[in-house]
């Protein structure tokens, strides 16, 4: 008799069926970060002419006032006038940051030997602090006094090798030529808008989806 078929194998265990992984989504683009705003503890205003022109000797004004990023006037511990002349004690420079409009600071020797003018007002924060903007305020009669041309920086202290080279002790962040300030006294040069040093960077976009 003939050997009965082969008894078929058993067909192998079906394997739960798995969905692949999705793939890994690409990771969002980097941004440079913005540069650091220029700082500095010590501030300078160097003033170069007045409103009443080459005849005038002296400079005066009420008050200077800083701001920061955050809008809010900073705090100025110490005020100096290197090179000036102060005709009276109240009118030195701390006279400028005393936060008193009727008070003035004064310098009665603005014209230098090379026959230019020149008044320098230095100021020191608190704190190291990048400054925004500035306001500057009219003081008393007479108008002619009113600084009309500057430039606004970060006051360096230069060491011995660096004076010996051409450096300038002033990072200049701000010039201003020919401003015509208001004809009132004890006001703001800019109706409480301000010098603005420093525009704000713009926002970063938004992430991808």
């Amino acid at each position: 008799p003939s050997p009965p078929p082969p008894t078929p194998s058993p067909p192998p265990p079906k394997l739960p069926f798995t969905m692949p992984s999705p793939p890994t989504p690409p990771p969002p683009p980097s941004f440079p970060s913005p540069p650091s705003p220029p700082s500095g503890q010590t501030y300078a205003f160097v003033f170069s002419a007045v409103r009443g022109g080459e005849s005038v000797q002296e400079l005066q004004l009420a008050e200077v006032v800083l701001y920061g990023a955050d809008g809010q006037p900073l705090t100025v511990v110490e005020a100096a006038n290197p090179g000036g002349v102060e005709p009276q004690p109240w009118e030195g420079a701390t006279s400028a940051i005393d936060g008193d409009l009727q008070s003035k600071w004064l310098d009665s020797n603005i014209t230098k030997w090379d026959g230019g003018k020149q008044a320098i007002l230095v100021l020191v924060l608190a704190t190291p602090t990048p400054v925004v903007r500035y306001d500057l305020f009219t003081a008393g009669d007479p108008w002619m006094r009113d600084p009309t041309s500057w430039v606004f920086g970060v006051w360096r202290s230069l060491t011995g090798e660096e004076e010996g080279d051409e450096a300038e002790p002033l990072m200049v962040l701000q010039s201003v030529s020919g401003f015509e300030p208001p004809a009132e006294r004890g006001v703001s040069y800019t109706d409480g808008v301000g010098f603005t040093v420093l525009e704000p960077h713009p926002s970063l976009p938004p992430p991808l989806p």
